[in-house]
């Protein structure tokens, strides 16, 4: 009788430990999901300053005919500063909206991975409640011995 009781309180610990596992497993999804709609956030912001860095050069690259058209070489050359300027906050874009798309990849890999680990846990979970149950229904019920003797010799 000493032998059922501690098979069922170590059944009881392994079936703790797992909710636990699972807890923390899903506690980790969600702030990976959290994680995952600030890149996503992140990465709407920079395609919006990619499309105004984008305006910013056609702007630009209309004065310049203008100007060309015109032949004024002093707004010449304040188009082409702008120009460069506008290159490169388009290239620093252009780096931020690389490194943003990485990490949400990343995030979606990680929360993909939880999934799977949440999913497994969820089901080794449920398969520890019913071999207690089993063992809480009692010697006289069917399969209760079996449960008994393949828990006590560390099958599963």
């Amino acid at each position: 009788m000493d032998a059922v009781r501690f098979g069922m309180e170590k059944l009881r610990m392994e079936a703790n430990t797992n909710l636990l596992r699972s807890e923390e497993a899903e506690s980790k999804v969600k702030m990976l999901e959290q994680v995952a709609a600030q890149l996503q956030n992140r990465l709407a912001v920079l395609g919006d300053e990619l499309n105004e860095a984008k305006s910013n050069i056609h702007m630009a690259e209309t004065e310049m005919k203008m100007a060309d058209e015109n032949r004024t070489p002093v707004k010449h050359s304040g188009t082409v500063q702008k120009i460069l300027l506008l290159e490169r906050e388009l290239d620093q874009v252009k780096r931020n909206l690389k490194e943003s798309t990485e990490k949400l990849v990343q995030a979606d890999i990680r929360v993909a991975h939880l999934d799977i680990t949440v999913a497994r846990l969820v089901q080794e979970t449920n398969i520890w409640e019913k071999k207690c149950e089993v063992m809480t229904t009692g010697p006289d019920q069917p399969g209760f011995k079996r449960t008994i003797d393949s828990s006590l010799l560390g099958h599963h």
